[in-house]
Formats: C-alpha cells, structure tokens, sequence
C-alpha cells in the first residue's frame, strides 16, 4: 500500500502539491480537483495541507444512498464507485473535514 506523508509543520502554504496532484491525477493545473487542500491562515501565519482523512466509521459512507462510497474494511481505505453514483452530493456535507468534493464540470467526486 502507498502512503503520502504530510508534514505540516513544513508546510509554507505555497499550494504548489495541489497543483502537482491535479496534474498527476487529472493532467491540468486545477487545484480544485486536487486530492490535497492546503488551507491556510494568515493572521496566524500557518497553513495545513489536508486530504481524505479515511475515517474509521466514515460519515461520506454512512450517507451515501446509492452504495457509491464504500470502505475496505481490511485497509480502511474509503473507495468512491462512479458507476453506482446517483450524484447527490451527501458525501460532501457529510465529511467533517470539507474534503469531499464533487466536481460539476467533470460530474464526478473527489476525496481530497
């Protein structure tokens, strides 16, 4: 299994990894598809890149009315199927974290 290792101490919120994600998994430089969010607070002068947390007892699973998200109890890994996707967008307002998002342009959802 592969593991991406964040380190946010080390983060400068620079975004530059959500512009690699995006064209590692999409082949265009849009940060909004990426799989990663660096988000960032100036006042405190920090930022925090964020992803899919793989939540154990996942809410995105819990509410998803069509079976779409699902989780590998082996892993833990929480998968999204495109084929069984009614695109109703629950998982979204689901995630506590707000790394769930659904693309409008390309239909289809991505857990950051």
């Amino acid at each position: 299994m592969k593991v991406l290792m964040i380190h946010p101490d080390k983060c400068t919120g620079c975004r530059n990894c959500e512009l690699a994600c995006s064209v590692f998994h999409e082949g265009e430089f849009r940060p909004r598809v990426s799989r990663v969010h660096a988000y960032s607070w100036e006042k405190e002068g920090i930022s925090v890149p964020m992803m899919c947390q793989q939540c154990d007892n996942a809410p995105c699973v819990s509410v998803c009315p069509s079976g779409a998200m699902s989780q590998i109890q082996a892993t833990g890994l929480v998968s999204w199927n495109s084929k069984l996707c009614i695109r109703c967008r629950m998982c979204t307002i689901a995630c506590p974290f707000g790394n769930a998002v659904y693309d409008f342009g390309q239909q289809k959802y991505t857990k950051v």
